[in-house]
Order: structure tokens, then sequence, then C-alpha cells
């Protein structure tokens, strides 16, 4: 009798373990959906149309060919408001193919990242701080895009960009101007490129008084760091190909079709330079660049106008900067080599 006691009493506490733990796990997947169902709340709040999938920039209103409307929710531009969002809720955000009237402004963002599949703006690309000064951290753009306006950065950080072109078409460009160049200006931190390409610089009018350069890495007294780039390509500049200062950059390649084939009417001097230095128009300027290193540069002499192929003006001697192998196609007679007394560059291969 005892024994069936001892064994319906065995019984009956598994049971209430077991419901026990039963109880526990459902209150753990309860938990779980509802930690979900807040994240999928946040997203679902700006979606406009739920035909496409979480992320694709059209869920939320955006369309190709389209301008960037004030979201109903946030009332500010949708790209605007999905960038936040995004950044905040760890969405990968996708441009599809196409061509979009407006431009790409990241301010004061930590976390983004944009997938691009041939998409093409109007407006400018613009990496910069917040409102409240905050610089914009761990972008990620990815896949290929272009611009007809420009790029530029400032107060930035860990910015990964793959394929970005700079191309003019009058049409395309939400203001009507041509190309205004890369500018990579003050507090711009290890940004890297892998391919950059920059079709055209414009000039011609005030409207271009910033464009010096096709590239132009500069900043007064916060001089850009750690610039990336795998192969920039300049096809063609009004003005300036490429303009660098700061420190610790590394570049693959610079080509550079043509340069100087435009007008410096109305154009501001270059930052770190000194007074009337910007009116020689250069194919490649290094001016106060240290710990720096550019695996190859190719100029082609022939097509381009100036004063210089490759000036090498001013840097510390202590921290130098190398150029593995220069090359002028056209030779260096009509536009040659100039080098400052104290320029800090080194180009260990010259080819004419």
């Amino acid at each position: 009798m005892n024994y069936y006691k001892i064994l319906f009493a065995t019984i009956i506490f598994t049971l209430f373990v077991s419901c026990k733990e039963e109880s526990k796990n459902d209150s753990k997947n309860e938990s779980i959906e509802v930690i979900d169902e807040k994240i999928n709340e946040e997203e679902l709040k700006y979606v406009i149309d739920d035909s496409f999938p979480i992320g694709d920039i059209r869920r939320y209103g955006i369309r190709i060919e389209g301008g960037d409307p004030l979201h109903p929710i946030s009332k500010k531009p949708t790209t605007q408001t999905i960038f936040e969002m995004a950044s905040k809720e760890k969405i990968d955000l996708f441009f599809p193919k196409g061509y979009y009237k407006f431009g790409i402004y990241i301010k004061g963002l930590n976390g983004l990242s944009v997938t691009f599949d041939n998409s093409e703006f109007g407006g400018p690309i613009y990496i910069i701080e917040g409102e409240e000064k905050n610089e914009s951290t761990n972008i990620s753009l990815k896949g290929d895009f272009t611009t007809y306006y420009k790029f530029f950065s400032r107060n930035c950080s860990d910015i990964d960009i793959d394929n970005l072109t700079i191309k003019t078409d009058l049409e395309k460009n939400s203001a009507g101007l041509r190309s205004m160049g890369c500018d990579i200006y003050s507090g711009s931190k290890y940004l890297t490129f892998k391919n950059l390409v920059i079709e055209d610089l414009g000039s011609g009018s005030d409207k271009y008084s910033l464009s010096r350069a096709a590239l132009q890495v500069h900043g007064w007294n916060n001089n850009p760091i750690g610039l990336s780039i795998d192969k920039v390509h300049i096809k063609s500049s009004d003005r300036h190909g490429v303009y660098i200062t700061g420190k610790e950059h590394t570049i693959g390649q610079i080509i550079i079709d043509k340069f100087g084939v435009g007008n410096i009417n109305g154009m501001k001097a270059l930052e770190d330079s000194d007074q009337g230095e910007s009116k020689n128009i250069t194919g490649v300027w290094l001016n106060r660049l240290t710990n720096s290193h550019i695996d190859e540069i190719i100029i082609n002499t022939k097509d381009s106008k100036g004063k210089y192929a490759v000036w090498l003006d001013q840097g510390n001697i202590g921290e130098p900067t190398i150029i593995e192998q220069l090359t002028l196609n056209g030779g260096d007679e009509k536009l040659g080599v100039f080098a400052d007394e104290i320029t800090n560059t080194v180009v260990k291969g010259i080819e004419k």
C-alpha cells in the first residue's frame, strides 16, 4: 500500500514540474514574440506600400524617377525618416536600379547600411555631422551608385563606400549644373572607396567657386585622416585633378585623363595653400601630406593644360609620403613635376 502511495506522489510531482517548465518556456516565447513585435511595429509605422520587402525604399514611399516627399508620419523628408529608422533598428536599406531626383543626406547617424543597384541621384551625396554636432559613423554604402552633383563629407568616421561615379548631366542634375566633384573635407576620418570615378568637374561661374579639384581632400586645422581608395579615375577636370592634404592616406591608383581644360573664374583658394597658389593648375598636388602611400599615378599630359603635372608641395620630412610609380603619358616638356625645397614626398619611379 505504501508503495502505491509513493508511486502516486512521484507521478503528481513529475507532472507539476513538467507543467512549470512548459509555463516558463511559454513565457519565454511570449517575451521573444513581444520583442519581435516591437521591432516590427517601429518599422511598420513608416510603411506606405507593404508589397515591397523590409528595407526596400519603395516600401516607405520613395519612387524611381520621383522626388523625396515629406513622410506622412514624421513630417520630414522620407529619406531622412527611413535613414534614421534604419540606423536605429539596424535595417539594411536598398535602392533599386533607376534615377532619383533627390540627393542622399546622412547627418549624424551611427550604423547605417545602404545597398545600391546602379542607382542614380540628381542631388549630392552628403555624409556630415548632425544638428547636435554629432558625427556620422559606421556608414556602409554598398554596390554601384552615381551622383550628377557631388560627393561631400565632413565630421564623419569609418565610412565604407564601394563604387561611386560622379558625372555631368544637366538634365539630371537637380540644379541644372555640371558635376562639382568629390570633396572630402574637415574632420573626415577613415573613409574607404573601392572605385571612385569622376567623369567631369565643371567651371564657368561663381556656382563652382568651391570646386577647385575633381578630388579635393582638405580642411584647415582638422585635415582628413586615413583616406583609403583602391582606384580613382578622373576623366576630365576643368581645374585641378587631385589636391590632397592630411595624413595616413593609402591610394592604389590615380588615373587622370585630362585636367585644366576649363577656367578659374570665381574659384576660391584651396585650404592649406598659400596666397595665389591655387591658380597654378596641377594634375596631382600633394600639400602637407604626411605618412601616406600612393602605388601609382598615371597622368595624360598631352590633353591637359595648366602649370604642373605633379606638384610635391611642403611637408614634414620626418613623416614622408611615398609614390611608388609616376607615369606621364605625353612627357614632361609641357607639364612637368615640381618639388618644393622642403617637400616630404619621395617618388621611387618615373616614366615619361
